[in-house]
This record gives C-alpha cells, sequence and structure tokens, in this order.
C-alpha cells in the first residue's frame, strides 16, 4: 500500500513522505526535516540561508519544494522581502524566529 509519513517538530517545518510498500519487500526511509529558516538543511539559520532566500524573493533564484517551505518564516503563503528581513534578523541574533 502507500503510506503518507508526516513527521514535525517545535519550531521545525513540517514534511511529508510518501512511501509505497510492497508484500515481502522491506522499506528503509530516512527522515529529515529542518529548522524554519534553515533552507539549507545544515541545522543553523545563518548568512547563506539569507541569500538564498533573498535570490528568490528578487526572482534571481528560485526556491522549490521543501526548501520554499523552510524559507516561508511568517507562514503565510508566499515567500518575499518579509521573510527575507526576519531570517536575517535571526541570522545575525537581532529577532529569534521561535
Amino acid at each position: 500500500g502507500t503510506y503518507t509519513i508526516i513527521i514535525t517538530k517545535n519550531n521545525h517545518v513540517t514534511r511529508f513522505y510518501t512511501v509505497v510498500v510492497s508484500d515481502g519487500v522491506a522499506v528503509t526511509q530516512d527522515l529529515k526535516i529542518h529548522l524554519v529558516g534553515d533552507i539549507t538543511g545544515d541545522g543553523k539559520v545563518n548568512a547563506v540561508d539569507v541569500a538564498r532566500v533573498n535570490a528568490h524573493a528578487k526572482g534571481v533564484k528560485a526556491l522549490e519544494g521543501y526548501e520554499l517551505d523552510c524559507a516561508n518564516a511568517n507562514a503565510d503563503t508566499k515567500v518575499n522581502a518579509v521573510d527575507v528581513a526576519l531570517i536575517n534578523a535571526h541570522s545575525k541574533g537581532v529577532k529569534s524566529l521561535w
């Protein structure tokens, strides 16, 4: 059958995985979630994440999928200059995202 695994944790971006299981076949699925604002998934929100969200907001290099979800710091329907400001402030220690 087909199963959806939902991974959630405080201060992290929820992630969904779809796993297909066949009779007699073992399935291994690595699971990983990122902190809000941690676009790169390295466990910290820093200047690299700021650069990535800024490039997206300016239309230079689009984020997609889970990276886009991680960049949506204020959890609205878009990633824009507001998210850049929030992630930047967090990375500089000015105002925490969580």
